[in-house]
């Protein structure tokens, strides 16, 4: 006797046999079928299987309460804050990034965006455990991007903060889409892991934002912003949280 399971992503099939402990993963359905036809096998008990999966990288999608009622006064805020700016240049290709000290503005709008972005990343920095008892969550920076048409960001991490995140303000949601793989202003997660195609993981993982809509992610999650097409600019807030000992926070 033998006990075949599939996991739960249909990736692979395993084939455990007691009596010899090997693990075979088989990809070829003919072969697959073909043990599944031996009556030989005498097991004396029965296997116990257990799965884990590890090693997984958290992605919050967070979305604001009531963001339409603030959202054109942080637009009409950002576009102000861009004119009285030449800006910064980091992973932005062509877009306007502001000064990373956005955390202390005094806007009203800007203000209340970042209560509910804080109150939304500290929770889900908490889910996700490993925090430290004594450790704060303290957001470190916060910034404006804005791109205009033929504007993106490269692939980028924002290590050594300890985690980040991106609020979208204003976008273009009709976008039309380019390719097969992703659309207008799409952020783009790599896979940390460098795992081989006989795993069948995509190297990608490609989110397609609306307003108001926050991801919150490990800093050291390496990601990028596809290229913007349309006239209108695309406005997003992006934000690093570290954790502080309380003592210095």
């Amino acid at each position: 006797m033998m006990r075949a399971i599939r996991d739960s992503d249909n990736l692979v099939r395993a084939v455990v046999f007691v009596r010899y402990p090997i693990i075979w993963r088989c990809r070829n359905d003919s072969l697959y079928d073909e043990i599944l036809r031996i009556k030989s096998w005498k097991m004396e008990e029965q296997a116990k299987i257990n799965r884990e999966l590890q090693f997984g990288v958290p992605i919050y999608e967070v979305d604001l309460p009531d963001f339409a009622t603030h959202k054109q006064a942080l637009v009409d805020h950002f576009l102000a804050l861009r004119k009285d700016s030449p800006g910064t240049k980091y992973s932005n290709q062509g877009g306007w990034h502001s000064s990373q000290n956005l955390h202390h503005s005094k806007e009203p709008s800007v203000q209340w965006l970042l209560q509910l972005i804080a109150r939304s990343g500290v929770q889900c920095i908490r889910h996700a455990g490993n925090v430290p008892e004594d450790a704060q969550i303290v957001m470190a920076s916060c910034w404006v991007i804005i791109n205009e048409a033929g504007d993106w960001n490269m692939p980028h991490a924002h290590f050594p903060s300890d985690w980040s995140g991106v609020c979208y303000i204003d976008l273009n949601e009709k976008a039309t889409k380019r390719t097969r793989a992703d659309k207008d202003g799409d952020i783009i997660f790599f896979d940390p892991l460098p795992l081989g195609p006989q795993y069948r993981r995509p190297p990608t993982l490609t989110k397609t934002p609306v307003d108001g809509r926050v991801f919150v992610f490990p800093a050291y999650l390496v990601h990028m912003v596809a290229p913007h097409f349309e006239n209108k600019p695309r406005i997003a807030v992006s934000f690093n949280f570290n954790l502080v000992p309380k003592q210095k926070a």
